[in-house]
């Protein structure tokens, strides 16, 4: 039984260190969702992922020897940590309401399929009253899941490399 609670609470350490790290590797690699509903999925995925993950490691908290205060110290500490990420997350919801929008896609690299060049959009739909800035970027599907856009002139390709989408 020890066996398994200790590999509980190594899975769930992982699993927030991971959620820790994927922001600032996304960052380092400028790296963003392919698509909002991929953004959308992760977010909802770990709205609730995160606070079980963290509730979880209650499974290596929690010691044989431990007396009945010790142990209900340890519950509600953890269950205030677990609510805490639930209304960071909540209030996270708002923030992001702004996106890239991909539009229509004008090029295509002849020798990578997965390199495009893209007219996009960003807007902030309701909350916003103006219209969406709209751009021209160079962007690589590196996943179905993630995507690096660059911002290119076209006039400054070369139409060799290009194979031009009507």
């Amino acid at each position: 039984m020890n066996q398994i609670k200790r590999i509980i609470f190594w899975t769930a350490v992982v699993f927030i260190g991971i959620w820790l790290i994927m922001p600032v590797l996304r960052w380092i690699m400028d790296l963003e969702f392919a698509t909002d509903s991929i953004k959308s999925n992760y977010k909802e995925f770990l709205f609730f992922a995160i606070p079980i993950a963290i509730l979880l490691t209650l499974f290596g908290t929690i010691n044989d020897k431990d007396k009945g205060s010790k142990i209900a110290g340890k519950v509600i500490g953890t269950s205030i940590a677990a609510a805490v990420t639930v209304f960071i997350m909540f209030m996270s919801i708002f923030t992001d309401m702004c996106v890239w929008t991909n539009r229509q896609v004008l090029y295509e690299n002849k020798n990578d399929s997965n390199t495009k060049i893209i007219v996009r959009d960003f807007g902030c739909g309701a909350t916003d009253s103006g219209p969406p800035t709209v751009g021209i970027y160079k962007v690589r599907y590196f996943t179905d899941y993630f995507i690096r856009s660059t911002k290119i002139d076209t006039a400054k390709i070369d139409k060799n490399e290009w194979i031009k989408i009507e």
